[in-house]
């Protein structure tokens, strides 16, 4: 028999690789071998924010829609708040004319060639009439039956419309329309109140089903006689991790699963960058770990900002775009590995620049080398992802008001004396005669700030020599003369010292008659840098065009994916992939470390019957950190099941595994190895060590008879 040792070698990755749980996590056509569309999209808002875009002026679609074909995209996304969509929940219903402008927009997209993906679910629209508020509705979820049960039927309801149409491509959600309740600080209610609150959306119960009473003392610092008396931690207590896991589970497990169910491969914007936890007078940082186990879709979908890796003190403001670009790679190489065999990243927001408010301090790449920073992402995004998406193409003023245009007649306004609604050229707007006014009240604020200035913008046109009105806004008046009788734009800007309240916006006649339409109310613009909002280039535009011209229409999208970042053993053509850690020494002999899910590569040309892996197993710290449950050790060659081994001691073990049983996929023999336990050193003493860890590995040994 000759043998032959090979030396093992590794890969550094950030974040934890979820278990492989099941035989088959997919079961969608995109799956199979072949080549899949590129995507290269953007989020489409016409001319307004995606708070107000259902009920806006859609006149220009056609124009919109044509540039963006024309700027190398293949796709647009369209953000479908819930709450507007289906306004009651107790009892459903639904709003016909958000599905009637639904199906006009993706029939448009595919007049150009354009796919359609669907964002389910958005937090922040303005619809005028919806039953419980945005919060309301998706901080209840976690803790009543009726508002989850109505999510998912939302969900499929918008699979039963979108997919009609032979250019919808897929949907996802987000963890971000879930986050509300995670803002919550166990220390500012009563204890009695936190009892009752974590009982009522699960907390409790998820405590008690994953956790023995000592591994929550160690958690909370303190001494617990039964789970009743386990409260929601708060935000500056070191158990704040079990909310934050609680989080997790319920949106993969209740959330994201039943949804699959009415909107097949639905798959999540999922949650990779990791949150700094209080321990004691220093930090920890938590990966959102159990959020990574999306199943039964091709993709996996993220976001991106340039910020991401850097300390976002506001001491430093500018970075190279060779140093983001080093850190671009190195996520997507790590979140790459975090994925299931054969998915995708999905970048569905690429923010290569962001002024979002309350992001000031983040770093951003240095201006003059942004057009660097955009035009070298492009082999990163091929090797590791299968598309993505631009979030602000077209600047956007963050508008308060609802159905600014009248687009949908006169819902959210409240029209008195002789003002109506009327229709010209396919154009609605209001008319009003002297005495006669319009008013909507300002039911959310997003992205305002009352440090900044207020701006009012509309059109309007007189229908005499000469038109007074008055624009209210909470106790700022300004009275305008309107003069010309063609649409004219208008603007007032009020100084953040001249108003304190704008709860609500009027405008009445006072002389005249007049008529009004497109009605802004903002102290924000979202900026892109691609065009403004007046539809002109802006100076990024250009190295997009570039990008997408240098992007690929389609990938390679095989049944598993062997293309992310591996070091390959000269002689024997052996890669050691995802889940392997870099080399450690112990008595002269090299060993590796491995987390839940590790795979190995054989090339076919090696010569071998048998392959031999010794690894030892830390068997006490896999229980402790897993509440004592049986370790297991499964043994896969692709779908194959070829072992499956029950660890009962601390020690090393052999792992025998005849070349016959082995898969052979694009060349290679496949070994995977999948672990049910793990634990984090971080996590169970005093170590700095951060890295999920199962079997230490200490030879791989090819044998011929």
């Amino acid at each position: 028999m000759n043998k032959k040792i090979l030396s093992l070698v590794f890969i550094l990755i950030l974040l934890v690789t979820i278990i492989l749980g099941c035989n088959s996590i997919y079961n969608n056509k995109s799956f199979e071998e072949g080549n899949q569309k590129f995507i290269k999209a953007v989020h489409y808002f016409g001319d307004e924010a995606p708070m107000n875009f259902w009920s806006s002026d859609l006149s220009n679609i056609d124009m919109d829609l044509k540039k963006i074909k024309e700027d190398g995209f293949n796709s647009i996304i369209l953000v479908i708040p819930w709450r507007e969509y289906q306004p009651k929940i107790d009892p459903i219903s639904y709003n016909k004319k958000i599905k009637e402008r639904l199906h006009f927009v993706i029939n448009k997209a595919s007049k150009y060639d354009l796919d359609v993906i669907v964002r389910v679910g958005y937090a922040w629209d303005y619809y005028y009439n919806g039953q419980f508020s945005c919060k309301e509705r998706f901080s209840n979820i976690f803790s009543e039956e009726k508002f989850l049960k109505a999510f998912i039927d939302f969900t499929g309801d918008v699979y039963k419309e979108v997919s009609k149409h032979e250019n919808f491509d897929s949907g996802f959600i987000t963890w971000e329309d879930f986050w509300f309740i995670s803002y919550l600080d166990g220390n500012s209610i009563s204890y009695e109140e936190n009892l009752r609150l974590a009982n009522k959306i699960g907390f409790s119960k998820y405590l008690k089903e994953n956790y023995t009473i000592k591994e929550l003392e160690n958690k909370y610092g303190y001494t617990i006689n039964n789970f009743n008396e386990v409260y929601i931690p708060g935000r500056d207590e070191y158990a704040f991790v079990l909310y934050y896991q609680f989080l997790d589970h319920f949106i993969i497990d209740n959330i994201l699963e039943p949804c699959q169910k009415v909107f097949p491969e639905l798959t999540l914007e999922t949650r990779f960058d990791m949150e700094p936890i209080k321990y004691g007078k220093t930090y920890k940082w938590f990966a959102h770990k159990y959020m990574y186990k999306v199943k039964n879709t091709p993709m996996v979908g993220t976001i991106y900002g340039v910020s991401m890796g850097f300390e976002n003190d506001g001491r430093r403001k500018y970075a190279s775009a060779n140093e983001v670009l080093n850190k671009f790679k190195y996520y997507l190489n790590s979140w790459s590995e975090e994925l299931y065999p054969g998915q995708k990243l999905f970048i569905d927001q690429f923010l290569f620049y962001d002024n979002t408010p309350g992001f000031e301090n983040n770093i951003a790449v240095k201006p003059d080398e942004l057009g660097k920073f955009i035009l070298n992402s492009e082999n990163f995004l091929k090797k590791y992802t299968s598309g993505y998406a631009i979030w602000t193409y077209k600047n956007y003023k963050a508008n308060l008001l609802y159905n600014n245009g009248f687009e949908i007649g006169k819902s959210g306004w409240q029209l008195l004396g002789d003002a109506l609604v009327e229709n010209k050229k396919q154009n609605n707007y209001v008319y009003l005669d002297e005495n006669s006014k319009i008013r909507q009240k300002v039911k959310q604020k997003h992205f305002y700030n009352l440090t900044n200035d207020l701006f009012v913008e509309f059109n309007a046109k007189s229908s005499v020599p000469l038109s007074k009105i008055k624009i209210t806004v909470g106790s700022f008046e300004q009275i305008i003369d309107i003069t010309d009788t063609n649409w004219q734009s208008y603007k007032i800007q009020l100084a953040n010292n001249e108003y304190k309240d704008f709860s609500n916006l009027q405008i009445e006649v006072l002389e005249g008659e007049l008529e009004i339409d497109n009605i802004k109310l903002y102290s924000f613009i979202q900026d892109g840098k691609l065009y403004n909002s007046n539809n002109e280039e802006l100076e990024m535009i250009k190295y997009i065009r570039k990008l997408n011209d240098n992007l690929p229409n389609r990938y390679e999208q095989q049944k598993v994916i062997y293309d992310s970042k591996s070091v390959e053993d000269e002689d024997w053509n052996i890669k050691f992939k995802t889940g392997f850690y870099e080399k450690e020494k112990s008595n002269d002999k090299e060993q590796v470390w491995m987390n839940r899910y590790g795979k190995i590569l054989i090339n076919k040309n090696n010569t071998f019957d048998k392959v031999k892996i010794k690894a030892y197993v830390p068997l006490e710290n896999l229980k402790k950190a897993n509440s004592n449950e049986e370790v297991i050790l499964e043994i896969y060659s692709v779908d194959k099941k070829i072992e499956e081994k029950h660890l009962k001691k601390d020690g090393e073990i052999e792992i025998v595994i005849n070349k016959k049983d082995l898969s052979l996929i694009n060349g290679n023999y496949v070994i995977e190895l999948i672990m049910n336990s793990s634990f984090v050193p971080n996590d169970i003493s005093d170590s700095q060590d951060v890295r999920e860890l199962s079997l230490l590995i200490s030879s791989l040994l090819l044998d011929k008879l």
